[in-house]
């Protein structure tokens, strides 16, 4: 086994064994140890493409041109910095190597947001993070280094991950239902909610309660609990994926209501989530389209209006 490899391992057990105790800087080392075990096994894979000879030029950061004794032109590795998590993916794509950068994400998302924004570092939060982890490691362990999982762990700490996952998966498939099963003012809101987290610990393990309509949300994990105004403010800014929207040319999704003044004007349903109001689009001076941070219930777009208060 490479040292590399092993270092993987290592760091994934780690996150296990700092996940056992009940202390918040041993979770927040748990989450930092497990991310970083996967990106020790996707450094790997890279580790063994490289040719040899190159200074395991695919791992390195940085890359250098030279000719080799035959005068050949070929490439290098250069200096000790390896890979980050954005070269990385660049070069699986490159190379064709799959693997599910999505779920990656997540687990990063949620360290994140543990290490910096969290009051509490929830367990639940870590759970996710173990369960996600989990078929990360096992299906890319198998599926692009013909590893076998279990021994890479060890039979203990490979019990204990699969345990943790299935105890987590089986609560959060209880919350989606129940998220599913509320009726919510919008079917964008509850789409979203089953995309949100608790904004005290980060579990994902929230479920509505009382109104069917215009549910509170309580937190499994801490008990915190969002009245509904405030989780539908939560919910479209975290439940939501913004930026590659607006990355791909879209106009903003979600902007301030002018009713109830929240950021939850859903502006492709052409409705607030929260009070339920709604507003033209279409300008009465002008007739062009209003763009989403100029709605108001004066029905004009920003240069209409601008051109009226000068009329005044």
């Amino acid at each position: 086994m490479s040292l590399l490899l092993e270092n993987a391992a290592n760091s994934i057990r780690l996150g296990l064994e700092d996940f056992d105790t009940d202390e918040d800087d041993r979770l927040l080392s748990a989450a930092r140890n497990l991310h970083a075990g996967l990106l020790l096994l996707y450094k790997e894979k890279l580790r063994r493409l490289s040719p040899t000879g190159s200074d395991e030029v695919l791992l390195k950061q940085n890359i250098e041109p030279i000719f080799d004794s035959a005068g050949n032109l070929t490439f290098v590795g250069k200096g000790r910095k390896t890979v980050d998590t954005q070269k990385i993916k660049e070069r699986f794509k490159s190379l064709e190597i799959s693997a599910d950068w999505k779920s990656l994400d997540e687990v990063t998302k949620i360290r994140n947001e543990i290490e910096h924004y969290f009051t509490t570092a929830g367990k639940d939060a870590v759970r996710e993070i173990i369960s996600k982890s989990f078929i990360l490691f096992r299906d890319f362990t198998r599926g692009e280094l013909s590893e076998d999982p279990r021994d890479l762990l060890g039979e203990d700490a490979w019990l204990s991950m699969t345990d943790i996952s299935e105890v987590y998966e089986q609560e959060r498939k209880e919350c989606e239902d129940a998220i599913e099963n509320y009726e919510w003012t919008a079917s964008e809101l509850q789409d979203a909610a089953l995309n949100t987290s608790c904004l005290e610990c980060g579990s994902s393990l929230i479920e509505p309660i009382n109104d069917p309509k215009r549910p509170d949300v309580r937190c499994r994990s801490c008990g915190k609990i969002q009245i509904f105004e405030e989780f539908a403010e939560h919910a479209m800014a975290e439940g939501i994926d913004h930026h590659s929207h607006i990355k791909d040319g879209g106009d903003s999704i979600v902007v301030i209501c002018p009713n109830c003044s929240q950021e939850t004007y859903h502006y492709e349903l052409g409705m607030c989530v929260s009070c339920e109001e709604s507003v033209d689009h279409d300008c009465d001076r002008c007739g062009s389209t209003i763009p989403p941070e100029e709605l108001d219930y004066d029905s004009l777009c920003g240069y209409c209006r601008h051109m009226m208060s000068k009329d005044d």
